[in-house]
């Protein structure tokens, strides 16, 4: 299962916990149709994948004080708050890719719907860029 997280203070820590490893932050709604799907694939992903990456899910409606610090995409008709779903990826601190479902909704949907390959190659690919690059895969 994907951990879900309860406050910005929460997910610090949690980031923290994860060492060198790499996370994927994913932010949803309890309203919001695409993350309904979306989130059930995620969870069974967490399981599968937990030697490569940890989960977090964080609820933009209950943590409205995390989407700010991860993020510079705002919905497009100029609401307050983040478009959702959105997924960032997470190393040591620092962003490696961001997914936001407006801007990426093709390839959102291929992710919502039963092609969860296509998010794990993502994740695969995003792993061996990091290796390849040096951006400090195993902590050095």
């Amino acid at each position: 299962m994907a951990i879900r997280i309860k406050d910005y203070d929460d997910l610090k820590t949690r980031l923290t916990e994860t060492g060198d490893r790499l996370a994927l932050i994913y932010f949803m709604t309890t309203w919001c149709v695409p993350c309904q799907v979306f989130g059930p694939k995620l969870d069974e992903l967490a399981i599968e994948m937990q030697d490569a990456i940890v989960i977090f899910k964080v609820d933009c409606d209950e943590c409205s004080d995390i989407a700010p610090e991860y993020t510079t995409h705002r919905h497009p008709d100029g609401l307050m708050g983040i478009a959702v779903p959105t997924i960032i990826f997470i190393k040591n601190d620092m962003i490696i890719e961001e997914f936001v479902f407006v801007k990426t909704c093709n390839m959102m949907q291929e992710f919502c719907g039963v092609n969860v390959e296509k998010l794990k190659n993502t994740i695969h690919n995003i792993r061996l860029n990091l290796y390849f690059n040096n951006i400090n895969i195993n902590g050095s």
